[in-house]
């Protein structure tokens, strides 16, 4: 066992993607932000904090919305459910999102209305013209910062944005946490491969249903569904039972009992 007190206060960040669909669009706002509207304001949200990034978008400022409210996509409303569940609880808890147009935002960092996600092909067509878009973000520099702050880390993230992450980690220069990926079957075993070496567990989210046969979404919007089912369950001395794991497979088979068990409520 690792020195986890059971009286410890885990920190626990989720990492989600962003989506298609999206709140707050009015007639008279200005248009919609396109990629090659980011692709000129990629210098200025890489070096400036959220405040200053549309300060060269004539209008836009009274027309921002947090993340946490601007994006109306169902694995993101069940996140967002998931996670007040979890402050309800008293766990410390934050929500990142990797977004296409931003990069790695917080929750409550203002954006404007854009089109834009990874899995678009006709703006990213090869998932080589992903990494080089995500590292021009500098997205995965921007993770390993994040994660650096936190014992462990939920990534709900699907195949397009998990290029945009560009595993493996270069964890050498923080002390890593926990981290546990939702994924399918098909991508586990490459992932496990990536992220050898690193305490990071691997959960199905190719399962429909839970063991009383409720639905776990479908399949863009499930991984949602099982962290609102890991929040439902859990408690915060038993995230300190799984931080406190030093095997991979046991932490696995413990956040998966949470995420399938029966007290769910949907």
């Amino acid at each position: 066992m690792d020195t986890f007190h059971a009286s410890k206060t885990i920190k626990m960040l989720i990492i989600s993607s962003c989506t298609g669909t999206k709140a707050g669009r009015t007639e008279r706002q200005p248009s919609e932000l396109k990629k090659t509207d980011f692709d000129r304001l990629i210098p200025t949200i890489v070096s400036s904090p959220a405040s200053s990034w549309h300060a060269s978008i004539p209008g836009w400022s009274d027309y921002l919305l947090p993340a946490i409210k601007r994006y109306t996509g169902e694995q993101h409303n069940k996140t967002v459910e998931g996670l007040n569940i979890l402050r309800e609880k008293g766990v410390s808890v934050d929500l990142n999102i990797i977004s296409a147009g931003y990069g790695l935002i917080k929750e409550t960092d203002q954006i404007a209305y854009y089109d834009l996600t990874f899995f678009n092909k006709k703006d990213f067509p090869k998932g080589c013209d992903i990494i080089t878009w995500s590292d021009r973000l500098r997205i995965q520099e921007n993770v390993i910062k994040a994660i650096s702050n936190y014992d462990i880390v939920f990534f709900l993230l699907g195949e397009h944005y998990l290029t945009a992450l560009n595993l493996p980690l270069n964890l050498t220069s923080i002390t890593p946490p926990k981290m546990v990926f939702f994924t399918t079957k098909r991508l586990m075993a490459r992932l496990r491969s990536k992220m050898a070496g690193t305490f990071s567990c691997f959960v199905d989210s190719s399962v429909t249903k839970d063991v009383r046969g409720n639905s776990l979404g479908g399949f863009i919007a499930r991984k949602g569904y099982m962290i609102k089912s890991f929040a439902n369950n859990v408690t915060p001395g038993d995230l300190v039972r799984i931080c406190a794991c030093t095997s991979i497979p046991d932490a696995e088979s413990i956040i998966t009992s949470y995420i399938y068990k029966v007290n769910n409520n949907y």
